[in-house]
């Protein structure tokens, strides 16, 4: 069964804790020193304000000051430390030789000390307030971490979230190291379904772990942060350029889509010979058959008609290869009407 420790096993946990005694005749208190060292604690002894000043830099857990020094009494000493960053945290206990008045005490707590001491100082009563004095100092550290802790944790708790106000935002999927579905925002649902005709959640395209493109959408992968294992998907929508295909829903071949695409960026016939390979008769043999489909009866038209029909494909105007009648220019008529 545990047992509370005794007073002397607590005094044994102040071992190696720093004291500084200030006093203008420190062989007055040779005895208390003595008695403080024999317990466990560090103890310096210094005459005056410039002592105190190079023990500061060896950093003592607490003070035990004279209110009578010459010089620099006691009081404005104290009220020194507490003004110095370094030095304003050390608890200050007052000794005196002589007994003070109510005010000269109110005076003392009001510089910063947290206790007074009167001559002849009992060594046993000098430790018993020293290790009461530091178990506060030590107790208010605790807190005060732990205060800080609590922030830290709420300030990342806040970034956690805007973070994943971000995510939300994005097409963003993460698996599990099985690729198993953990979490798919909105926006990565919406573009699943409309790339995958076949998507069915939980279930995830086998091409989000082999491929980096899937029609216009882009595919990206890396290990999700602090999840160890795990997969972060991001999914990103890219603007396809126009291409020869589209012009095909027009009822041209692939040969004639090609030309006719290569007409609508300006090319003449023996330089879209040279990009396909063909001589410019074969270009011109092939234009003859374009026009009648469009029902244009210039070349200048063709390529008028090709070149608003590739910026609709471009603006996305399309409901899909089907869409062609929706796609279709306003100026010219359809395959259809110029057949009627």
């Amino acid at each position: 069964m545990k047992t509370e420790p005794t007073y002397s096993e607590k005094l044994i946990e102040m071992s190696g804790r720093r004291v500084l005694i200030v006093d203008d005749n420190p062989d007055s208190l040779t005895f208390l020193a003595h008695y403080l060292r024999d317990h466990g604690l560090e103890v310096a002894c210094v005459q005056d304000w410039v002592g105190v000043q190079n023990e500061l830099l060896r950093r003592p857990d607490i003070i035990l000051l004279d209110v009578m020094m010459p010089w620099v009494d006691g009081f404005e000493a104290c009220r020194r430390l507490k003004a110095q960053a370094d030095s304003r945290d050390i608890p200050v206990i007052f000794i005196t030789g002589t007994r003070l008045s109510e005010v000269d005490k109110v005076c003392g707590f009001r510089v910063g000390a947290i206790d007074f001491m009167s001559k002849p100082l009992m060594p046993a009563e000098v430790l018993a307030r020293i290790q009461i004095r530091l178990q506060t100092v030590d107790e208010q550290t605790d807190l005060l971490r732990a205060n800080r802790q609590l922030y830290q944790r709420e300030q990342r708790r806040a970034q956690a979230e805007v973070t994943l106000q971000q995510t939300l935002d994005q097409a963003v999927v993460i698996v599990s190291p099985k690729k198993e579905l953990l979490f798919c925002s909105r926006k990565a649902d919406e573009l699943l379904r409309g790339t995958f005709p076949d998507y069915a959640p939980p279930h995830l395209p086998s091409a989000l772990f082999t491929h980096s493109r899937a029609g216009s959408l882009v595919i990206e992968r890396r290990n999700a942060p602090n999840q160890a294992g795990s997969m972060l998907i991001t999914l990103a929508v890219v603007e396809q350029e126009a291409s020869p295909e589209s012009l095909e829903v027009l009822g041209l071949t692939t040969r004639e889509a090609e030309i006719l695409y290569w007409i609508a960026q300006g090319k003449t016939s023996q330089e879209i010979g040279i990009i396909l390979q063909v001589s410019p008769h074969t270009v011109k043999k092939h234009v003859q058959h374009i026009l009648p489909k469009l029902n244009v009866e210039s070349r200048l038209a063709a390529a008028l008609y090709a070149k608003e029909l590739l910026s609709l494909r471009k603006a996305g105007e399309t409901e899909g290869e089907g869409g062609a009648a929706t796609m279709r220019p306003q100026f010219a008529p359809s395959v259809t009407d110029r057949a009627s």
